[in-house]
């Protein structure tokens, strides 16, 4: 399979996904989220005296601490929903870094210090991630994307670029944008926009059971396995089940391994 990305990159700010939070936060939400984050007895203990140990500044950062923090627009972020110590913690950290994600935006454009790691992520989504991510990718075009969904929208752009492309999900333009994307929708995009070179598939079990020669796309999914860019769906304890999953939805957490590691692989350091 050949891809059809050339060029050169797309010049994309440290604000990704910036619009993208603002459709999924209403003002009222994010009212609440910020009262209830300053009313929370753990970031303020009310049993802590002004001048003792255990101050209330001092308690502030031994709770942040727990969670990871990235520069964002020149300002330390702290990501309150991903702690430390979770798998998925290193990744987010790593693409929040380089600006390719930002995490949720209150109506103003302000960082709230929150990723979502749980939330699935859309097909619009998707293509800005995509394009910031990675490189020599051409200019993309002034003109609106043939896909109607995106018109008018955030999105425009990028889903336009990506058309130019010809990225196999958005080159008709008949995707529509809004929706979740699958894992084998995010690891086509993600191939081709890396200009991955794919060889032919085995056309064996081997590699997922749940891949078979029929499976759309079989050949990419087995090259990002090989690769190291996806490795299936683990068990309660961590070993591999052997399942991929091509229809399931991607969550924000899985995009952000996938894209960090994708960027290791196919980007010359």
């Amino acid at each position: 399979m050949a891809f059809a990305a050339t060029g050169n990159a797309l010049d994309t700010a440290a604000d990704a996904w910036v619009n993208i939070e603002r459709e999924n936060f209403s003002e009222h939400q994010i009212d609440e989220e910020s009262a209830h984050i300053e009313s929370s007895a753990e970031l303020f203990p009310a049993n802590q005296s002004s001048g003792s140990i255990g101050t209330i500044d001092q308690q502030r950062e031994n709770r942040t601490s727990d969670f990871i923090s990235a520069t964002v627009d020149g300002k330390t972020v702290t990501f309150r929903d991903v702690p430390r110590d979770e798998w998925f913690a290193p990744y987010v950290r790593d693409i929040a870094e380089k600006g390719i994600v930002s995490g949720y935006r209150d109506a103003e454009g302000s960082a709230l210090g929150l990723f979502g790691p749980a939330d699935n992520l859309t097909i619009e989504q998707l293509s800005k991630v995509a394009l910031a991510s990675s490189s020599n990718l051409g200019d993309c075009p002034s003109t609106p994307p043939l896909n109607i969904t995106s018109s008018g929208t955030w999105s425009a752009g990028y889903i336009a670029c990506a058309e130019k492309l010809q990225w196999t999900i958005y080159a008709d333009g008949s995707a529509d944008v809004h929706r979740n994307a699958s894992r084998v929708e995010v690891v086509v995009t993600l191939l081709e926009a890396f200009k991955a070179t794919i060889n032919q598939p085995t056309g064996s079990g081997s590699i997922f059971t749940d891949v078979t020669p029929s499976t759309l796309f079989n050949g990419v999914i087995e090259q990002a396995k090989k690769d190291g860019i996806v490795s299936g769906y683990t068990d309660a304890e961590g070993n591999l089940t052997g399942l991929f999953g091509p229809n399931d939805p991607v969550t924000r957490a899985e995009l952000s391994k996938m894209v960090t590691l994708a960027m290791h692989m196919y980007v010359k350091q």
